[in-house]
This record gives structure tokens, sequence and C-alpha cells, in this order.
């Protein structure tokens, strides 16, 4: 059986998560993908933290109106949040 195919969402608000990806997830997730979405919590995070097949991994010290990848010492830090069966080749990070 082939390795379950995973995705990451970061972004700097949960609340861009519930409103631009939400769907796009639900879709991933019903084709067999695993969901990773690393953002910091907010009053949306609970919309959709609970779904079955997506991990959410809450990221601490981002600014809201930074992008989580626009730093190197950021992009660590999302790396080390990963789960730790998963290593930076499983994922592709875009920015």
């Amino acid at each position: 059986m082939p390795p379950q195919k995973r995705i990451a969402f970061v972004a700097n608000t949960s609340w861009s998560i519930y409103k631009f990806r939400l769907y796009l997830i639900e879709k991933l997730i019903e084709r067999g993908f695993a969901i990773y979405v690393l953002a910091p919590r907010d009053a949306h995070t609970v919309l959709f933290e609970t779904l079955p097949g997506l991990t959410y991994i809450e990221l601490t010290k981002f600014r809201a109106k930074a992008s989580p990848l626009s730093r190197p010492a950021a992009i660590q830090g999302i790396s080390r949040s990963l789960p730790e069966n998963t290593t930076r080749s499983h994922f592709s990070l875009y920015h």
C-alpha cells in the first residue's frame, strides 16, 4: 500500500484557513489525503480542527500581519511543528 499523501496548509490566521481553504480541505480529505493545518488559534479554529483526516497544529509567536513563511526562523519552527514521523521531504513549502 503506498504511503498516504499529505498536504500542509500554513497561514497566519485560522480564519483565513476557514474562510478560503475549508472547501478544498474537505475535498482533499474525501480523496484520501492527510491534511495538516498550521496556524495560530483563533475563534475559527474550533470550526475545523475536529474534521476527520485533519491534524491541527497550533503555531505560536507569529504576528497576524506577517506570513509564517516570510522568515527562515519561521520555516524552521514550522518544520519542527510537523509530526515526528514526517520529514520535510514529505512536504513542499510554497510562499
